[in-house]
């Protein structure tokens, strides 16, 4: 294949990608970047455009070679801004950063007239390339840390590959041998990296959307902890011997909600909902089992169980809302404590039995812990309110 048709297919790639990520940012949340890397293809055709129809002999030589320059180191600064966004939603560059990095390139370049210098500017433009790309690995590859995706290691060494090729061509550009790769052969595999590149992309995208709608399936809308569908699949497979299950109702809720409203059930429940996670241990899980109804599972790692349970219960008798009319709401649990046997690795058997010492906590008196191993053992008693 000529260099003249890689040219070609290489524009054509920098257009197809523009209008892909383009197409992306208008139907997909989550997409902070993709314009500055769309904007990074659109000037790359650009540029490469004219660039193919650069005459050494014409009177604009000068400066449309400093434009091709300009558009290159430009581009790939926007591919860096870009990707450096994708990558962590969070993290924000400016396109003042664009400006400046693209003015430490080009002051120097235009005063000692290096653009003007065909195998110069290509070993410019391909070293522009080579930082740009390269940094923009180790960004990827160094978020995973932070929001790991299974497709950050593949863009993270695509990239990376894509850099270090742009590295040796501009040796080879520089020196003006091409001893190892082509010109039409380094431009082709550009080309499919930049495919891949925009494919990885979107499934990133794609990916992190998944995760964040999964995440919705599986958050309570009102308090913010697991729902019972996400405790139930996430404790169901781990659960093991001397493991405990909570059961942790609100007592006399309905009460709750015909004196202070749903309003202020709901602030009950969110409250209790902070108060436990607060004091479940990093290896537990908390979740809204139901109505004003919480499970917590504690992991035999957790330490003593019955002890979490109590420091549980009082907390939350201790903790007062005031209701919107300025009253004071008073609210107390019974917690159910069930202990994982030996024989049983059944999540349902064990919320079964921690059920079962919830209602005889709730007929003792109710602000209490009952724990139910192979008899009845009340943890801690107290006269209900």
């Amino acid at each position: 294949m000529d260099i003249s048709t890689v040219l070609l297919l290489q524009k054509t790639s920098y257009i197809a990608g523009a209008i892909v990520l383009l197409f992306m940012r208008r139907t997909l949340p989550n997409t902070d970047g993709v314009v500055a890397i769309a904007a990074c293809f659109a000037l790359l055709s650009i540029g490469s455009t004219i660039a193919a129809g650069l005459d050494p002999q014409a009177w604009n030589y000068a400066i449309l070679a400093w434009t091709t320059l300009l558009m290159g180191v430009a581009a790939y600064a926007l591919w860096a801004m870009g990707l450096t966004h994708l990558s962590g939603q969070s993290r924000r560059i400016s396109l003042w950063h664009v400006f400046g990095v693209t003015l430490a390139v080009m002051a120097p370049a235009t005063l000692a007239g290096l653009h003007a210098v065909d195998s110069v500017r290509g070993a410019l433009f391909m070293g522009m390339a080579c930082a740009s790309l390269i940094f923009s690995a180790i960004v990827v590859w160094r978020d995973n840390a932070v929001e790991p995706l299974r497709v950050r290691p593949l863009l993270a060494g695509v990239t990376g590959a894509s850099g270090l090729l742009c590295g040796v061509a501009a040796m080879e550009f520089l020196t003006n041998e091409f001893w190892l790769i082509s010109p039409a052969s380094i431009f082709f595999l550009l080309i499919v990296t930049k495919f891949l590149f925009t494919y990885l992309v979107t499934v990133l995208i794609s990916e992190r959307q998944h995760i964040k709608l999964q995440r919705l399936a599986d958050t309570d809308g009102l308090t913010g902890v697991a729902n019972r569908r996400a405790f139930e699949r996430s404790v169901g497979p781990q659960l093991k011997a001397d493991d405990v299950i909570l059961l942790i109702d609100v007592d006399r809720f309905k009460s709750i909600n015909d004196r202070f409203g749903h309003a202020g059930g709901d602030d009950v429940l969110k409250s209790i909902a902070d108060t436990l996670r607060h004091l479940t241990p990093r290896n537990g899980l908390v979740a809204r089992y139901g109505g004003e109804e919480f499970c917590v599972h504690l992991p035999v790692e957790a330490g003593d169980a019955a002890q979490i349970a109590e420091r549980m219960r009082a907390a939350i008798e201790r903790r007062q809302l005031e209701s919107e009319m300025g009253e004071i709401v008073h609210v107390t649990v019974s917690i159910g404590l069930a202990r994982v046997r030996e024989s049983e690795d059944d999540l349902r058997s064990a919320c079964s039995r921690a059920d079962k010492a919830l209602y005889h906590a709730k007929n003792a008196g109710r602000n209490r812990v009952l724990s139910f191993d192979d008899g009845w053992t009340i943890t801690r008693m107290r006269s209900a309110r």
